[in-house]
């Protein structure tokens, strides 16, 4: 395939060509046409870089806890006719959407809003924009002496006193607790560990660490190991 670029304010053409397996690249700005000379696949990778980019993601995520929340009036079929007016005669909004105004800012200042977008920002970044995210896998039954090693980069967030919220592949899992990071710091160094050898070193029971683990896996953030290292 061949990509035609014309760089915006420029005045300036170029093209890129690419054949299986090569990566094309072109900065922002740019409008492009693309030409296939035979069929073939392609996937198209969009990295948003200015910050107003997030103004999309944090209003759909207002829009949707607004519609979530009982007081929201909804899209009104009608407006009263004349505008409501003061006694001096200033226009006012009308009741649903200056309602709808209130309700809209009292969500955007609270505390849990601002939570929720870091552990929805967490996510995001932890599957590097990919969407949807792939699903968990199916739980299997986990032993103190399989041995397991790290697959993913565990992305950590502080969520409080003692608590933390862990990403991996676009999926978050809530922990409390110092032995969890224990555990987070020794599967960072790559090295397959049995269970029991993780417990030891986490100081983490059985009964507290194979549910921890167990969720691991189905984030595909850790991996089975067998006995020869081989996964």
């Amino acid at each position: 395939m061949t990509v035609r670029l014309w760089p915006e304010h420029t005045g300036t053409e170029y093209q890129l060509a690419a054949a299986a397996g090569d990566l094309l690249y072109w900065p922002a700005g740019c409008r492009h046409l693309d030409h296939y000379l035979e069929r073939c696949t392609t996937l198209r990778i969009v990295v948003p870089a200015r910050r107003a980019a997030a103004l999309t993601h944090v209003r759909g995520f207002v829009a949707d806890r607004m519609q979530e929340n009982p007081a929201y009036a909804g899209t009104p079929d009608t407006l009263p006719f004349p505008p409501p007016a003061g006694p001096d005669g200033e226009i006012g909004a009308a009741g649903p959407v200056a309602g709808t105004g209130r309700l809209f800012a009292r969500i955007a200042a609270d505390q849990g809003t601002a939570r929720e977008l870091r552990v929805s920002w967490a996510a995001r970044r932890s599957a590097a924009g990919l969407e949807p995210a792939p699903p968990p896998r199916p739980a299997v039954p986990l032993e103190p002496g399989l041995r397991v090693r790290a697959s993913a980069e565990l992305l950590r967030i502080p969520d409080g006193p003692g608590r933390a919220v862990w990403a991996a592949n676009g999926h978050t899992l809530e922990v409390e607790g110092a032995g969890p990071e224990r555990v987070r710091k020794r599967l960072r160094s790559g090295v397959a560990l049995t269970i029991g050898e993780l417990g030891r070193g986490s100081r983490m029971s059985a009964g507290a660490l194979i549910p921890l683990l167990s969720d691991l896996h189905r984030l595909r953030a850790i991996e089975l190991v067998d006995g020869d290292g081989a996964a």
